[in-house]
């Protein structure tokens, strides 16, 4: 269900949260894609509860429009989520991941993201406090950030080999250059693989990915 968590800047942060029934001690911070928390990522934080996690998804774009409203799926919503994002500096992603994570330690915290949310995922990983493993799903800005910066910790990278908006191979080659130490799968898919509700949706690529960062979580949270 939706929370309100309080940023250290005093800006209000909508969460949504979801608590394990039978909790494994560690928890995620999921970042959404583009389009703001949809019924996806809300299936999303209850497919990880449901191995134990703890899940908190931030609506990182209520900073500039009415708080928890999804974008619509479509060439109208995509566009007004990239005025939303390029809307505020990159450190306001920041400040509300981190504030996720402080709320959830001290239990071992991983990041996960997709699309925009990969990107903030890695991004997130590379600054914030507090955390031990990143995973990205096809982020468009990766082949930038890997240029730049590195996760301190475990990192895991999924991108697929026709995406229509991410220079698949750019990304590729960043992260095999600049982070040699991440893993990184491709799928044979389209951008979006992972959401059910999508023209691209792949249920191979999606089962298999899923099945990858349950290891990579469990591996990385749940082993001291």
């Amino acid at each position: 269900m939706w929370h309100t968590l309080t940023q250290p800047s005093g800006a209000q942060l909508p969460v949504w949260r979801v608590t394990p029934t039978h909790p494994n001690g560690a928890a995620l911070v999921l970042m959404h894609e583009a389009f703001r928390v949809t019924a996806h990522i809300k299936d999303m934080c209850s497919f990880f509860a449901s191995h134990g996690y703890e899940v908190m998804a931030p609506d990182m774009l209520a900073h500039s429009a009415p708080a928890t409203e999804a974008l619509p799926i479509n060439k109208h919503g995509l566009e007004e989520a990239r005025r939303l994002i390029s809307a505020v500096p990159w450190e306001t992603y920041l400040e509300q991941i981190q504030t996720c994570v402080d709320e959830l330690l001290p239990k071992k915290v991983g990041l996960i993201g997709y699309c925009f949310g990969g990107s903030m995922a890695y991004y997130g990983g590379s600054h914030c406090k507090g955390v031990s493993a990143v995973d990205s799903y096809y982020g468009g800005f990766i082949a930038e950030l890997a240029e730049k910066e590195q996760p301190a910790c475990p990192t895991q990278a999924h991108l697929a080999t026709h995406d229509r908006y991410i220079p698949y191979q750019s990304a590729l080659e960043a992260l095999a250059t600049h982070h040699p130490a991440a893993k990184v799968f491709t799928y044979e898919a389209d951008h979006g693989f992972n959401r059910t509700d999508g023209v691209t949706y792949d249920d191979a690529a999606a089962t298999l990915a899923r099945t990858r960062s349950l290891d990579f979580f469990a591996k990385n949270l749940l082993t001291n």
